[in-house]
């Protein structure tokens, strides 16, 4: 007989070395790639009803957001 997933692991953090993975692979491809993958974490992250966003989903759009900041160029943003 099949196990029933414990519903603790649908909503497991990622691990460090998990998180660096995917920013290591975030910074290697180009910039409108990872905004594609910013828009895809933010629609995950997106709330339906009483529903939460999963942890790893929250961490995988700040991750991404952090890559995609970093590019952005330095110095006084235009008003």
């Amino acid at each position: 007989m099949a196990r029933r997933p414990d519903p603790a692991e649908f909503d497991r953090p990622l691990t460090e070395a998990e998180l660096k993975e995917r920013v290591r692979r975030l910074s290697m491809l180009p910039p409108h790639h990872v905004a594609d993958a910013y828009r895809q974490a933010y629609e995950a992250c997106r709330m339906e009803g009483d529903r939460l966003p999963r942890a790893s989903a929250v961490q995988e759009m700040v991750a991404t957001w952090k890559v995609l900041r970093k590019w952005r160029p330095s110095g006084p943003s235009p008003r």
